[in-house]
């Protein structure tokens, strides 16, 4: 597997970078996933969900990914006026480069946040088009339970034995490069960029 140039080698260490290989477009992918603050209970009821154990998101091969945000990404700054609102907590920011492969050769990417209860994942992948397939769950505890009808998590361990609410974004999308791509969820919502990296021809 021959790999780009190290002419990038400055970028790929600022980000987690998912098997970049030559002759294949690459892109940058970052995710920026948020909860509303300001919807109360009440209006919660409308929008639960009960997990599917046949479309729970396939968590244990799934990939992690890390990598700095740079200052000048448009998706800070998007973070930063949401936070400021004072109406929004920010429960993941990643950010991670990849080829632009078929579905059937593409990784999956783990999105998760143990403090706030997120798990799931992501498929970027392209066929004619560039697609990105999402499942992202965000569970809310609210009272303590019996041991014996405790739930268990993505993972499969026995959760803490509360009754939980589950919110849950999970859709098949066309995105463009170079524009906001956002998934909307009365609870929750998830901001997706897409830019291609310029490569230098060999």
């Amino acid at each position: 597997m021959k790999y780009l140039p190290l002419l990038f080698a400055g970028l790929f260490f600022s980000s987690s970078v998912i098997a970049v290989t030559e002759n294949t477009p690459v892109y940058e992918v970052e995710v920026l996933v948020f909860k509303n603050m300001q919807i109360d209970d009440q209006g919660n009821e409308l929008w639960l969900q009960d997990i599917d154990p046949n479309s729970q998101p396939d968590v244990a091969n799934a990939s992690p990914v890390g990598g700095g945000i740079p200052a000048k990404s448009v998706i800070r700054k998007i973070s930063d006026k949401l936070v400021a609102s004072g109406n929004y907590t920010i429960i993941s920011h990643k950010r991670w480069i990849q080829d632009a492969i078929p579905k059937t050769e593409a990784k999956l990417i783990r999105i998760a946040n143990g403090e706030e209860k997120l798990d799931g994942t992501l498929l970027f992948y392209k066929s004619r088009f560039l697609h990105v397939n999402m499942n992202l769950v965000l569970t809310e505890e609210l009272m303590p339970v019996a041991n014996t009808d405790a739930r268990r998590d993505l993972d499969g361990n026995t959760a803490s034995g509360n009754i939980a609410n589950y919110f849950i974004i999970k859709e098949r999308r066309r995105v463009r490069s170079a524009v906001l791509n956002y998934f909307d969820h009365p609870r929750f919502g998830v901001i997706v960029q897409v830019n291609q990296v310029k490569t230098s021809k060999r």
